[in-house]
C-alpha cells in the first residue's frame, strides 16, 4: 500500500526527477506485457466514476510484474491492492469535489518550479530528465496533481481531526529515549597476532593456537593490557591493547558483531582476519544517554502528526467507502 500523505512529503525532497518520479508514483509506469490484451475493461466502480484496468496496470505494473514473477499465484492479490489505492483516490477526488477544491494549472506550476529549482534545473531540463528516464509527461504532471490533491485534503479535510497534546509527546519520548539516545558504544581494548609474510597453512594455524593460549590467560584474571603490550603486533603493542569507543555498526563486520555480543569484562573468541588474528576485549559497553526532550520535540511532533495523519486517511476512507456506491469487478475477470 503506497500511502499518499507520505508520498507528497518526499516530491520536494528528492534530488532527481527520475527518483522523484518513482518515489511519487511507488511503482513503475511501464506497462505489462498482458495490458494490451484488456485495455478497456472496467475494474472497479466508485460511486458514478469508472476505474479501468488500465489504470491499474498504469501505476501498477512493475509493482504487480516484480511481485507475480516471483509467485504468480500472487497476481490478482496484486492487482486488487493497486486497486485499493486507486479506490481511495477516487473518494478523495470526490470528497474534493464536492468541497468545491481542487488542485489548479497555478498549483502544478508553481510544483514544478519548485522541483526543478531543488534539482538544479529549470523547467525546460525538468522534462527532458523525465522524458529521459523513460516517463511521459503527462503521466508524470497527472501524478503530480493526484499528490498536490492528496496534500491538499490532507491541509483541509484531515488537518483538523488531528491534534497532539504535550502528554502524547512526553509519553513518545519516554516509549522511545533508548532509539533517540543512538546506538550502544563498547570500549575496547585489542591486540593483533600477525601472520608472517606469505605464511603457510601451519603458520596461520599456530597463530591461531598462540591467540587461544592468550585469550585463556586473560580469561584466568591476567591483564589484557600487559598481554597486548608483550604480544601484539603494532599499533596496539604501544597502546597497550587501547582500541578506543565506537558505536554499534561503526567497526567491519568481523569485529563489530563480537564488540556487542560478548560479555562486558570478558575476551571474544579469536577473529581471523587476512592481516591476522584479532583478540577484543570489552572493557565497558553502555547507551548513551537520550538527548533532552526539547532537543527532540520538534521531531516526535513530526513523526507523531505522520502517524496520526495515516489513522485518520484511514479512518476518513472507512467512512467514506460506507457512505459511496463502491463495487469492484476485478475479482470477477
Amino acid at each position: 500500500m503506497w500511502a499518499a500523505s507520505s508520498v507528497v512529503s518526499t516530491i520536494m525532497n528528492l534530488r532527481t526527477p527520475a527518483l522523484l518520479f518513482a518515489a511519487v508514483l511507488g511503482l513503475s509506469l511501464a506497462a505489462a506485457p498482458s495490458r494490451a490484451e484488456v485495455v478497456d475493461r472496467i475494474a472497479a466502480v466508485v460511486n458514478d466514476d469508472v476505474i479501468t484496468w488500465t489504470e491499474v496496470y498504469e501505476i501498477g505494473a512493475d509493482h504487480i510484474e516484480r511481485g507475480a514473477t516471483a509467485d504468480p499465484s500472487r497476481r490478482r492479490a496484486l492487482e486488487l491492492e493497486v486497486l485499493d489505492v486507486l479506490i481511495g483516490r477516487r473518494l478523495v477526488e470526490q470528497e474534493m469535489r464536492r468541497l468545491d477544491m481542487d488542485v489548479g494549472d497555478q498549483d502544478i506550476e508553481r510544483a514544478l518550479a519548485d522541483i526543478a529549482r531543488q534539482n538544479g534545473l529549470d523547467r525546460e531540463q525538468l522534462r527532458v530528465e523525465v522524458e529521459g528516464s523513460g516517463i511521459v509527461w503527462d503521466a508524470y504532471l497527472d501524478e503530480l496533481s493526484q499528490n498536490l490533491r492528496e496534500m491538499m485534503f490532507n491541509q483541509q479535510v484531515l488537518a483538523p481531526r488531528i491534534t497532539i497534546r504535550d502528554d502524547e509527546l512526553l509519553d513518545a519520548y519516554r516509549r522511545g529515549s533508548a532509539a533517540l539516545s543512538g546506538p550502544e558504544q563498547a570500549h575496547l581494548q585489542t591486540l593483533l597476532l600477525a601472520y608472517p609474510e606469505e605464511a603457510s597453512d601451519e603458520q596461520m594455524a599456530a597463530v591461531l593456537t598462540q591467540a587461544l593460549e592468550l585469550r585463556q590467560q586473560a580469561l584466568d584474571g591476567a591483564e589484557f593490557s600487559d598481554i597486548a603490550a608483550e604480544h601484539s603486533a603494532e599499533p596496539y603493542a604501544s597502546r597497550r591493547g587501547e582500541m578506543g569507543t565506537f558505536r554499534q555498526g561503526e567497526l567491519v563486520g568481523t569485529l563489530d558483531e563480537p564488540a556487542f555480543a560478548t560479555p562486558v569484562g570478558s575476551v571474544a573468541a579469536p577473529i581471523v582476519t587476512p592481516q591476522g588474528v584479532f583478540l577484543l576485549y570489552v572493557v565497558t559497553r553502555d547507551q548513551p544517554p537520550a538527548p533532552e526532550f526539547e532537543a527532540v520535540k520538534g521531531r516526535l511532533q513530526q513523526q507523531l502528526m505522520e502517524l496520526k495523519y495515516e489513522e485518520a486517511r484511514e479512518q476518513w476512507e472507512v467512512q467514506a467507502r460506507r457512505r459511496a456506491a463502491v463495487k469492484v469487478l476485478l475479482e470477477s475477470m
